[in-house]
């Protein structure tokens, strides 16, 4: 019985003995780096919806048209006295950047005046930018529909249509897309074109 007796206490004082158990401590997530000023991540990214609207040579579009390619756009209209001619001027300079890289990007205007931006007059118009930009517009409800999916809105201050000399407050900043038709950043309009060559650039290699 003594030896027994013993024998359990020896048990006992090294279980007490034994060293406690130890708890994983968790691992942080790795500090994300931050985007440079002026891009914005979309998160989650955003595939857009069909939309059926017309190019500049009079051609039917549909978001299947756009890929295959990065695609960078914007809204506006053809009469903006501002901020549509140097988001434009800041597209052909993003190209200049991108160098031979830029075979691999579209660049579109998509205009929220339909009414008066005729294929024609959207073609002479982009023509003073670039020749290979794209000019779409359409429909009305089919422009709203997808700059609303792109979290923006325009306003025609036309008087419900009796005021031909209207101007337009429309959502500025540009827009890329994947070849997927996958809406993945958003660039405050008057970005630096260097930044945003720079970001389209990480997407191209990966």
């Amino acid at each position: 019985m003594f030896r027994a007796a013993c024998l359990i206490l020896v048990v006992l004082m090294l279980v007490g003995c034994a060293a406690p158990a130890v708890t994983a401590t968790p691992v942080p997530p790795p500090t994300a780096i931050p985007l440079p000023e002026g891009v914005r991540a979309i998160e989650p990214p955003k595939a857009l919806s069909d939309f059926t609207l017309v190019n500049q040579d009079g051609k039917t579009v549909h978001l299947e048209d756009l890929k295959g390619k990065y695609t960078l756009f914007s809204f506006g209209y053809t009469n903006c006295p501002d901020v549509c001619p140097i988001t434009l001027a800041h597209f052909r300079q993003v190209k200049e950047a991108l160098g031979e890289a830029a075979a691999q990007v579209r660049f579109v205007f998509f205009s929220v005046d339909g009414a008066r931006d005729t294929p024609e007059r959207l073609k002479a118009y982009l023509s003073a930018f670039d020749t290979e930009f794209w000019g779409i517009s359409g429909p009305d409800a089919a422009m709203r529909a997808l700059i609303t999916e792109c979290a923006g809105t325009y306003d025609l201050h036309n008087g419900g249509g009796l005021i031909k000399n209207y101007t337009v407050d429309h959502t500025a900043g540009a827009f890329l897309l994947t070849p997927d038709g996958v809406w993945v950043r958003k660039y405050v309009y008057a970005t630096d074109p260097t930044i945003i060559a720079q970001d389209i650039l990480k997407f191209l290699r990966g």
